[in-house]
Parts: C-alpha cells; sequence; structure tokens
C-alpha cells in the first residue's frame, strides 16, 4: 500500500472515531535522504531540479496516545489516610505485642511461684508423719500398761539390813529340824531327871545345834540379801531402761508432732499464697485476653487499610491501562524506528488506528490525543532520532 494512501485512510478512520473535524494531529515524520546535507524537494517530483539529488521523503505516520490518569483529590486522600492508620496500626501493634510479652513473663513467674507452693509433697509427709505417730503412740500406751504391771520393789527392799535379814531368816526357820531338835532338848533338860554327865551331854549337843544354827542363818542371810540386791539391781534396771525408752519416744513424738504442726502451719500459709496467685494470674489472663482481642482488632483495621491502598492502585493500574498499552506501542515504534523498519512501523500505526476506532465509540475522544512526533531523517549511516511524544 502506498504511505500516502496510509496517510489518507488514516485520517479518514481518525474522523470517523472522533466525530470531530477539530482533533489534533498527532505524527511521526520519518525522513531519508541519500546525502548528509538537506536540499529542498519538490513533493511532486522525485528528483531535486537544481542539484539532480535523489529526493528526500518525510513519511507522516499516525499513533493513538492514551492521556495519563493522574489521582484526583479524593483517591490520593483516601491512600494517604489509610498509609497514617497503617503507621498508627502498627505503632499501636507494636505496644500491644510489648504488653503481652511482659504479662507472659508476669505469667511465667507466677507459675514457678505456685508450683514452688504447691504443697502435694508436704502433704504426703504430714500423711506419712501421721502415720507413724500413731504407730508410736500404740507403742506409749503398750508401755503405759506395762508400767502399771512392771516389776515394783516392794517395802522388804527399800532397806537392806543384815540384822533384819537374820531375823527374817531366823523367822523362816523356827520350823526346821533343827530348831525342833534344839526345842526337844531344852524340853529334856528342863523336865527329865538326868544325870549330870547326860545333862551335860545334852546341853553340848545343844549349843553345838544353836552354834551350827547361827552359823547356818548368818550365811542364809548373807546368801538372801546378796540375792536381793542383785534382783534390786535387775528390777531397777529394767526400771531406768523402761523410763529412757519412754522418754525417748516421747522426745521423739514431741519433735514429730511439731514438725506436722509446722507443716500444717506452712501449708496453710502455702494456701493463702497461692489462692493470691492464682487471683492475680486470672486478673492477668484477662488483661492478656484484652489485649489479644485488641491485637485482633488492630490486624483487621490494618489488613482493611491495605485493602484500601490494595484497591486504589488497582484502581489507578486500571484506568492508566490504555496508557501504559499506548506507551509500550510508541516505544515499540521508536523502536522499529531506529532500525529504519517502516513497513513494520505503517502496520504498528494500522493496528493501533482500527483499535482506536472500535474503541472510540465507547470511550469519550475528550480522553485520547493524538501523538505528534518527528523521527531524524534515515540516513544511509544508520543514524536515526526519535521525536518527542
Amino acid at each position: 500500500m502506498d504511505i500516502k494512501q496510509l496517510e489518507r485512510n488514516s485520517r479518514e478512520i481518525l474522523t470517523k472515531a472522533s466525530g470531530e473535524d477539530n482533533f489534533v494531529d498527532s505524527k511521526m515524520k520519518i525522513e531519508s535522504s541519500d546525502h548528509e546535507e538537506p536540499a529542498e524537494i519538490d513533493p511532486m517530483d522525485g528528483v531535486d531540479s537544481g542539484t539532480n539529488l535523489p529526493m528526500k521523503r518525510a513519511h507522516t505516520l499516525y499513533f493513538v496516545k492514551v492521556r495519563s490518569y493522574e489521582l484526583d483529590q479524593k483517591l490520593q486522600c483516601r491512600i494517604e489516610q489509610a498509609k497514617s492508620k497503617i503507621q498508627r496500626r502498627r505503632s499501636e501493634i507494636f505496644q500491644v505485642t510489648e504488653e503481652l510479652r511482659s504479662l507472659k513473663s508476669k505469667k511465667s513467674s507466677i507459675l514457678v511461684d505456685m508450683k514452688i507452693n504447691n504443697m502435694k509433697d508436704n502433704q504426703s509427709y504430714i500423711e506419712w508423719k501421721s502415720k507413724w505417730l500413731e504407730h508410736l503412740q500404740d507403742i506409749l500406751n503398750k508401755e503405759t500398761r506395762k508400767n502399771g504391771t512392771r516389776p515394783r520393789l516392794s517395802e522388804k527392799y527399800e532397806l537392806f539390813d543384815l540384822t533384819k535379814e537374820r531375823r527374817i531368816i531366823r523367822k523362816e526357820s523356827l520350823n526346821s529340824d533343827e530348831e525342833k531338835r534344839i526345842k526337844y532338848l531344852n524340853h529334856c533338860i528342863q523336865n527329865q531327871r538326868l544325870t549330870s554327865k547326860e545333862e551335860k551331854a545334852l546341853l553340848k549337843q545343844t549349843k553345838e545345834l544353836e552354834t551350827t544354827r547361827d552359823k547356818a542363818i548368818e550365811v542364809a542371810a548373807e546368801a538372801s540379801l546378796k540375792d536381793k540386791k542383785r534382783q534390786e539391781y535387775e528390777i531397777r534396771s529394767q526400771i531406768f531402761w523402761r523410763r529412757q525408752k519412754h522418754k525417748s519416744i516421747e522426745e521423739y513424738v514431741r519433735i514429730q508432732v511439731q514438725n506436722i504442726e509446722w507443716c500444717k502451719q506452712r501449708k496453710l500459709e502455702s494456701t493463702e499464697i497461692l489462692r493470691h496467685l492464682r487471683k492475680h494470674l486470672d486478673v492477668v489472663d484477662k488483661q492478656m485476653q484484652k489485649l489479644e482481642e485488641r491485637l485482633k482488632s488492630l490486624n483487621m483495621k490494618m489488613d482493611k487499610a491495605h485493602a484500601v491502598i490494595v484497591n486504589s492502585e488497582n484502581l489507578l493500574d486500571k484506568r492508566n491501562s490504555g496508557y501504559l498499552q499506548s506507551r509500550e506501542l510508541l516505544d515499540d515504534a521508536e523502536a522499529r524506528a531506529e532500525q529504519k523498519d517502516v513497513p513494520a512501523i505503517a502496520e504498528l500505526s494500522k493496528a493501533a488506528l482500527e483499535k482506536f476506532s472500535c474503541n472510540g465509540t465507547r470511550t469519550k475522544v475528550s480522553e485520547r490525543t493524538m501523538l505528534e512526533g518527528q523521527l531524524p531523517r534515515l540516513k544511509p549511516e544508520g543514524s536515526v532520532g526519535t521525536g518527542e511524544c
């Protein structure tokens, strides 16, 4: 297709699409020459009449330029407000997070104190000691009953006297054979008629029996006294050791009772401490719950602010999509102009105009302007410039 015919077709398409004759022409001029110095060219002739140089040709191509959408004051204000809200929410979230961290640390310390003051071990110790004291109490009761029937020193063991012991032995020996024999001999001497010789023999025999009796009484008294002293020592030893055992058990019971009382007092104190700690823990849990709810609310508000910013940016990108597409098309055209690819640029221009004509009925013409740019002359050396858009 001839370039001039393409130009005429482009003007007709733009006029039909815009419906206005005063549409601003935006065109790209591509000039080419075989020499570096320019010369005037008769557009109707292909050769300069004065110098016989080849004709310089300028190609005019039309592209559609979509105006970039600028943020209005309302949308800009919404974005700024959302950003300021995000900053404030971040600061509040940081403060709430620090408070939560502090409360968690406080809760951990409270739980440690509760674990320390837990009285399960003390309770088991109290139960074990109580059972052991019951056993000791049974032992003491048995000892008390034994003490009621324990060996006691009678009055005759309280004073140990040899004379008294002799008297006791003598009294006990009155019914003995020797005592009867002495009584019989004395009766014979006193009541029978005896010669002096017989009387002397009886007196001698009586005296011998009495002497033997006294010696026997003395020996028996000493033996009895010794045996009674041994029995007394054994009884006193038993009494002493029983008393010592009883005292030691009583002392041990007294100490263990004091320990149990101390444990009970400690348990009461720990129970009171645990009650205060549980109250404090409940307060901390409520504060943490409030802070977590506040943190959740702040996160939701910050998400909403992010959504406002994202929606505003999406709206701006949507409104600027045509501008970005036209910008890419113009960059492509400038790149092809640098490569001196005129047919490709013409195809791009034709496609852009056809697309514009299709969308022109659905969009306002006032939102678009035509791009006018001049590209420097295409020279044989390949030095090409791009016109400003």
